[in-house]
Order: structure tokens, then sequence, then C-alpha cells
């Protein structure tokens, strides 16, 4: 069970700190984890200095959820990939391997993986990790 309550506010007068902010955009999310009687809620506050005459509702509230989708990816580039604790920081090698690691998840996705975890953990194997891409083995032991 999951709800949401979206309100833009104008922020005239909101505080010396934030003299250009034009509109306030609160967010709030009630969500239930699977298994677990709680519903949380959490809230969000956004601001932006585009007056209500540019930008309506509707699409502050479409920005945001953009937004998450992308700290969504980072989040199991980080988690699943370790991409923070990388020591890589040559050149082009840190993008080398994040467009490798964003390969393999969009593989392990199209091939049915709703667990990229439990996906990475299952294609250890050099042969596994052939077949998800569809690449045949070839022996290098003579017949």
């Amino acid at each position: 069970m999951g709800g949401r309550r979206v309100e833009v506010l104008a922020a005239n007068g909101l505080s010396p700190g934030f003299p250009h902010a034009a509109q306030v955009l609160f967010v709030e999310r009630r969500t239930r984890r699977v298994g677990s009687a709680r519903t949380p809620r959490t809230t969000v506050f956004a601001l932006t200095d585009l007056p209500a005459r540019q930008v309506r509702p509707d699409e502050l509230a479409a920005c945001l959820r953009g937004h998450w989708a992308i700290e969504a990816v980072h989040h199991v580039r980080d988690v699943t990939w370790g991409e923070h604790a990388r020591r890589a920081r040559v050149q082009v090698l840190p993008v080398v391997l994040g467009c490798l690691a964003d390969i393999v998840r969009q593989a392990l996705q199209a091939s049915g993986w709703a667990n990229l975890a439990a996906g990475r953990r299952a294609h250890t194997d050099p042969g596994k990790s052939l077949r998800l891409h569809r690449i045949p083995q070839i022996s290098t032991t003579p017949p």
C-alpha cells in the first residue's frame, strides 16, 4: 500500500537564504515494504526559481520523478557493482568500467533477472556469462 501527496506552493518571502526561490514542491510519500505492516512516511521538499507561469505543478513532479529514476540506477551501480569502492582513477578507465557494468546490467535485465545481485552471482562462471550474451564457447583443449 502506497500513497503520495504533491503540493506546489508559491515561495514568496521564503527566507533570506533563498532569495531566488519562486516555488516550493512538497512531496509526501507513504510506502510499505513487502512483508512489513509499517507504512513509513517520507517528506521531500524541492525549490525552483521558475515562476508558476513557466512551469506547471505536474511538470515539476515529473522532473522530481525523473531525478529519482536516475538515482535508482546510480544506487544499483554503487551497491551491486561497487562503483564507489573502485580504485580505478586513471584517464578513461572509470568510464569504461561504468559502461561495462551497464552492459551487464542491461543483459541481466533482458534475460529476465529481476534481482541483479543474484544474476551477477549466478554468472561468475565464464561459461554461464558467455551463454548469457549468446556467445558460443570455443574449446581450447584438443579433442
